[in-house]
């Protein structure tokens, strides 16, 4: 065994074979440490085909130094092996990680942006949705719009009202409004996380916006109102979902427009 780490390696040290919670099924990482303080690791992948010939193993290696890591507190070349899960995790996330090439892509994550819109404007929106709300504000407490974004193969959008100290509000007219919001200024956005009933095990978390709304003054209910006005003057046509969103009737020449090419 000695001869065929010298032969492979040069340098003794050690040897661990691990497999990283953000790697997908058929991948593992072999991470090799010298004792001269370097090291390199392996990232193996093992194909799924049935046929012994389509079941050749690809890899690629990532040199990198590990003694001076920051969160070394034990000898790692002696140390038992139970004992090096959390340093092997943390090290590979911080050192190995960014320089793989054939990381799974369905384990990226994939950062907070605005695929429509824009992040002003859909926050504008949506305080002017929650000033001109009937009843949703109690004395002083503010109240907070939570959003979840869109990942794949699952469509984001309005989740809740949330109070200090009652329960969730939903109302027809918040969610109809929030939604439509959200349909022109959609963001997508998601982590991994652990999984709350396996610890070796991740699971996608979508990306939350939270928009905080303070109670609104007389002044500030009425230009929420006309900002909201101005907004669907020509995305909402329906008397219907006018009169659901609080809205005059939209009046040309003395008649009402119709349905035709209504937004929502």
């Amino acid at each position: 065994m000695e001869r065929i780490w010298d032969i492979l390696f040069g340098e003794r040290g050690r040897c661990i074979g691990f497999i990283s919670r953000r790697m997908g099924k058929g991948r593992c990482l072999y991470l090799s440490f010298d004792t001269e303080g370097s090291g390199f690791a392996l990232h193996l992948d093992f194909p799924n085909g049935n046929e012994a010939t389509t079941r050749a193993i690809r890899h690629e290696r990532v040199d990198f130094r590990w003694d001076d890591f920051h969160t070394m507190t034990y000898d790692l070349l002696w140390a038992p092996v139970e004992q090096l899960e959390d340093f092997c995790e943390e090290f590979v996330e911080a050192r190995v990680h960014s320089q793989l090439r054939e990381v799974d892509p369905l384990r990226a994550s994939i950062p907070l942006g605005w695929q429509s819109g824009c992040r002003n404007a859909f926050e504008q929106l949506v305080r002017a949705i929650f000033l001109t709300e009937p009843d949703l504000f109690n004395e002083q407490e503010p109240v907070t719009a939570v959003f979840r974004a869109t990942i794949p193969g699952k469509r984001g959008g309005f989740l809740y009202a949330e109070r200090e100290f009652e329960e969730r509000y939903i109302s027809r007219r918040v969610v109809a409004l929030c939604e439509l919001a959200f349909r022109l200024n959609w963001f997508v956005g998601m982590r991994w996380i652990d999984h709350p009933c396996s610890p070796f095990d991740v699971q996608r978390a979508a990306e939350r916006v939270r928009i905080m709304v303070e109670p609104p003054s007389a002044h500030e209910r009425a230009e929420a109102f006309l900002t909201l006005v101005d907004w669907l003057d020509d995305k909402l046509y329906d008397p219907a979902k006018r009169s659901l969103a609080g809205l005059p009737l939209r009046i040309t020449d003395g008649r009402e427009i119709g349905v035709s090419g209504d937004v929502v």
